[in-house]
């Protein structure tokens, strides 16, 4: 019987493989099939996982820049790819600090941290670390040619994507 004919009786809800004349290897392979396709689809689902948007709870250090709720730092995960975006400001003026805390499975792949050069207010420049074993977002190195402090409610865009080797899902 060919597949075009059993798709089409198929379609006529016939239930049983004696219905369907399939032979006892046929069904064999068919529930191989069937158990391959699931797994593949299982595994697909879970590359291509999105969290949505997670918004992230700030250290005591830092407020979103301006107060606004829109520049409150936000991560999410698609598979394995983590992005981790905001706009903050340290509430009063500091020379380094912990920004946020990625949770476990969200932090960069073992071995590896992230780190960016960001810009700050004016031509002002500051150093962004994404830590892989804590998962700390911390700035430090604020300044233009030389550090110096992170003035209060300074201005401190950061945009960051990176790879995490750990667990999904």
């Amino acid at each position: 019987m060919c597949i075009a004919n059993k798709f089409y009786r198929a379609n006529q809800d016939i239930d049983t493989p004696e219905e369907f004349n399939i032979s006892h290897w046929d069904q064999v392979s068919l529930k191989e099939i069937t158990e391959n396709l699931k797994d593949a689809i299982q595994a697909t689902n879970q590359l291509i996982e999105d969290t949505g948007w997670i918004t992230a709870t700030l250290s005591s250090d830092f407020k979103p820049y301006g107060n606004y709720a829109t520049n409150i730092p936000k991560y999410r995960r698609v598979g394995k790819m983590v992005e981790v975006r905001g706009m903050v400001s340290p509430k009063t003026e500091i020379s380094s600090g912990i920004i946020m805390t990625l949770p476990v499975g969200f932090r960069p792949g073992a071995g590896f941290n992230v780190y960016q050069v960001c810009q700050g207010s004016g031509a002002n420049k500051w150093f962004l670390n994404i830590n892989n074993s804590n998962g700390e977002l911390s700035a430090d190195r604020y300044g233009i040619t030389s550090t110096g402090n992170f003035p209060a409610d300074v201005w401190m865009p950061f945009h960051a994507t990176f790879f995490t080797d750990g667990a999904v899902g």
